[in-house]
């Protein structure tokens, strides 16, 4: 027995994606790139200044080149997006880190940890050098330290950079050498962002011409802001958002047909109270379930959805904004999300301890989903005869099925008041920094070839190299 969703008629994404051709056509979307806009021309797109207009040939030949699914490789570790499994990424872009109750700056240290956090994860499948803005890191060598940060503490998969073209081969290359694969294998995944309303930039569209032309994946990803950068209804907003996700898919395809590319749709709810996203609204899951029926139209892959919350702190409202989010989003079958734990603030902070809680989450909800058996052995018609009425099943060691069956949380509190008032009464926050400082001081350093240590010297500031 399983749950099972099923969200959108044919008819009403027949009605979106008709619509979507229409602003293709007679709206299009602006390219602020010269290579993108001659790209464009010579594949026959008509042109205006920065603004290309797409016909709907054009959009249906890019769709039947881009692949259903394929496999993202990591130093030991690889995996397949698009075969039914959700793969979970960690944060993408975070600026602060909620600390002792504080919100503060991110140092060196954090994005070292929280690396080892991701790598030793139950629930994340890869690894994001994207997870935090490390601000104490100069400039001039922050992409190529986490770049090089990511790949030394992961033998998952990783993304890349897409700061623009420079950062975009340097990652490329940097994961093709370090790996020592040098053909069109997909070894990062670059997450391409479109502008609301209709538009990509400069540095987005330098990073997935480049992607494309080496064969690397390219999600490409529009969200906004409802009645603000978008229309301020769910279904305007869905045909704005399909008609740049699609602009970004054709022209990868135009660079390089059977580019792996992921239909990215992180579109969220607002609040134009206080003129603000607000990515733990009521109808952010309505994005993730329409998100994913429209992928499937098209044969795709899909990005949607998250661990998203608008909360400050580990509280009450983080908790169901959270669970709400997750819950839609693993329902859903969402093949590849990002911001599946950690993430606070519309996306601005990151708390450790909230992500391994996010973890305990996505389990429980996973488990959900995974629905149970119904046959002789599960019934088990034996076992209730010998107990009998009043009876009792307890016995000295804990049934391998019931194991099965059954997942017991590490952090949730399910112990007597006086047990826990005995224990120090401590929060689940609490129990969540204990695993946290655990996890990070249990961290095993892979091992490293030496071609793979002369990489990371380059790379990675020796004050800066802590293991």
């Amino acid at each position: 027995m399983r749950l099972r969703f099923n969200f959108a008629e044919k008819e009403e994404l027949d009605q979106i994606h008709e619509a979507t051709l229409d602003v293709l056509k007679n709206v299009g979307v602006n390219f602020h790139e010269k290579e993108a806009l001659d790209i464009f021309k010579a594949h026959g797109a008509r042109v205006d200044g920065n603004t290309v207009f797409i016909e709907a040939d054009m959009v249906t030949k890019a769709l039947s080149t881009a692949p259903s699914k394929f496999e993202w490789k990591g130093r030991e570790k690889s995996v397949v997006i698009g075969d039914g499994g959700s793969i979970s990424v960690p944060c993408y872009g975070p600026i602060y880190r909620l600390k002792d109750g504080e919100i503060k700056d991110i140092v060196p240290q954090d994005y070292v940890d929280v690396t080892k956090l991701h790598e030793s994860s139950n629930v994340l499948d890869a690894g994001n050098p994207n997870v935090m803005e490390p601000v104490a890191i100069p400039r001039d060598i922050r992409r190529n330290y986490q770049m090089a940060t990511a790949l030394k503490y992961h033998t998952k998969p990783v993304m890349g950079m897409v700061d623009g073209k420079e950062a975009a081969e340097m990652s490329i290359q940097m994961a093709q050498d370090f790996y020592d694969v040098h053909d069109q294998t997909p070894v990062v995944a670059g997450l391409i962002n479109v502008m609301s309303p209709l538009g990509i930039s400069t540095a987005m569209c330098e990073a997935l011409i480049t992607y494309a032309r080496a064969g690397q994946p390219v999600v490409v990803a529009e969200g906004g802001f409802p009645g603000v950068t978008l229309p301020p209804s769910i279904a305007g907003t869905l045909v704005s958002n399909n008609a740049g996700i699609l602009a970004g898919i054709t022209l990868a395809q135009l660079v390089n047909p059977g580019t792996p590319v992921v239909y990215g749709l992180p579109a969220v709810s607002g609040d134009l109270k206080v003129i603000s996203m607000a990515i733990g609204g009521a109808e952010t899951p309505l994005f993730v379930y329409y998100a994913k029926e429209i992928a499937n139209y098209y044969h795709l892959p899909v990005r949607a959805g998250g661990g998203l919350t608008d909360a400050k702190a580990v509280d009450y409202q983080a908790g169901k904004e959270t669970a709400l989010n997750l819950f839609a989003t693993y329902g859903a079958g969402i093949d590849f999300i990002i911001h599946a734990c950690g993430i606070l603030d519309t996306y601005n902070t990151i708390s450790f301890e909230k992500l391994v809680l996010d973890e305990e989450a996505a389990l429980s909800i996973k488990r959900q989903f995974k629905g149970f058996v119904v046959d002789d052995r599960h019934m088990m018609i034996e076992e209730i005869a010998k107990a009998g009425p009043g009876g009792s099943y307890i016995n000295k060691r804990t049934p391998k099925i019931y194991r099965e069956e059954f997942m017991l949380p590490k952090l949730a509190n399910r112990e007597t008041t006086q047990n826990w008032l005995k224990d120090g009464a401590k929060s689940v926050e609490a129990l969540a920094a204990d695993m946290v400082e655990e996890r990070i001081g249990n961290y095993k350093l892979p091992e490293l070839a030496d071609f793979q240590e002369k990489i990371l010297e380059k790379y990675i500031p020796q004050e800066w190299n802590a293991d």
